[in-house]
C-alpha cells in the first residue's frame, strides 16, 4: 500500500513539474518563419517583441536566466528572441540559435534592438541625470518640484511620425489621470520653442512640452530612437525605459500609479 501511495505522489510531482514548464514550450511563431527574410522579422518584431517589458527570459534549454544575460546573448546576433505561448497574458521569450542561413540584416536588426534594451535596462534604478526642465509655459520641473510624484517622460520630435501617431493615446492617459497630484507628464522635444508652439496650435498634445532637449536625450540619457518613454518612480529613480510601445508604456505607468508611496 505504501508503495502505491509513494508512486502516486511521485507521479503527481512529475506531472506538476511538467505542467509548470509546459506553458513556455510552444513558440507563437516558429523560428524558421521569423527568419525567412528581413520583412518576416520586422513584422514579428512589430507584433511580438517588447524587450523593455517585464518578461520571463529562458535560455536555449528552456531554463530561466537573468535578463541582462539574455540581452547579452541577443547582442551577439547569434540568437532569436522567440515569444512563447503562455496560459495567461504574461510575456516569455526563449533564446533560439540563429539559423546559419538567416540574413545578416536580421542579425544586425536584433543586435541593435538588444543593445538598446540592454542599455536602457542599465538605467533602471538610477536617478535621472541632473535636470531642470522649463516647459513652453515657463513651469519648472526638477527633483524638488517632482518629489513624491510619478513622472512620465516622452522623448520625441515634431517630424517623428511614430511620435505623432501615439499622441492621441498619450492624451487619453493624461485625461484619465486628471485631478491626481501624484503624476506628471513631460515631453522632451528636439525642436525650438517657436516651432513647437506653431506645431501644437494644430495638433493637441497634453504633456508639458520642454524644447531643445536633443543633446540631453542623446548624450545624457543615451536615447537613440523615438519615441521613447521613461517612467520615474516616486523616489525619482528610473523605473522603466520603453522603446516606443505606447500600450506597454500605459501598462507600466498604471502599474506604477497603483503602488503606494
Amino acid at each position: 500500500m505504501k508503495q502505491v501511495v509513494l508512486f502516486a505522489c511521485v507521479a503527481c510531482l512529475i506531472l506538476f513539474s511538467c505542467s509548470s514548464h509546459s506553458d513556455y514550450r510552444e513558440p507563437i511563431i516558429q523560428p524558421t518563419a521569423i527568419t525567412k527574410d528581413i520583412m518576416s522579422w520586422l513584422y514579428y518584431e512589430r507584433d511580438y517583441v517588447q524587450l523593455s517589458a517585464d518578461y520571463l527570459p529562458l535560455d536555449t534549454a528552456s531554463r530561466p536566466m537573468e535578463k541582462r544575460e539574455f540581452l547579452s546573448k541577443l547582442k551577439t546576433g547569434n540568437y532569436l528572441p522567440v515569444r512563447m505561448k503562455t496560459m495567461d497574458s504574461s510575456f516569455c521569450y526563449q533564446l533560439y540559435r540563429m539559423d546559419e542561413r538567416a540574413s545578416n540584416d536580421i542579425r544586425e536588426a536584433i543586435k541593435v534592438k538588444a543593445l538598446k534594451a540592454y542599455n536602457y535596462l542599465q538605467l533602471e534604478g538610477s536617478a535621472l541625470p541632473q535636470f531642470n526642465f522649463v516647459d513652453l509655459n515657463g513651469k519648472v520641473y526638477n527633483r524638488q518640484t517632482t518629489e513624491g510624484k510619478v513622472v512620465a517622460i516622452n522623448c520625441w520630435f515634431m517630424h517623428c511620425q511614430a511620435c505623432n501617431e501615439e499622441m492621441p493615446e498619450l492624451n487619453k492617459i493624461v485625461e484619465q489621470t486628471k485631478g491626481r497630484n501624484d503624476v506628471v507628464f513631460i515631453g522632451l522635444a528636439f525642436d525650438k520653442a517657436d516651432s513647437l508652439r506653431m506645431f501644437l496650435s494644430k495638433r493637441k498634445f497634453d504633456y508639458a512640452i520642454v524644447p531643445e532637449k536633443e543633446n540631453y536625450m542623446m548624450n545624457d540619457l543615451g536615447i537613440i530612437s523615438y519615441p521613447t518613454h521613461i517612467i520615474l518612480d516616486r523616489q525619482g529613480k528610473i523605473k522603466k525605459v520603453i522603446d516606443g510601445g505606447v500600450n506597454e508604456f500605459i501598462n507600466a505607468l498604471n502599474t506604477e500609479l497603483t503602488k503606494k508611496s
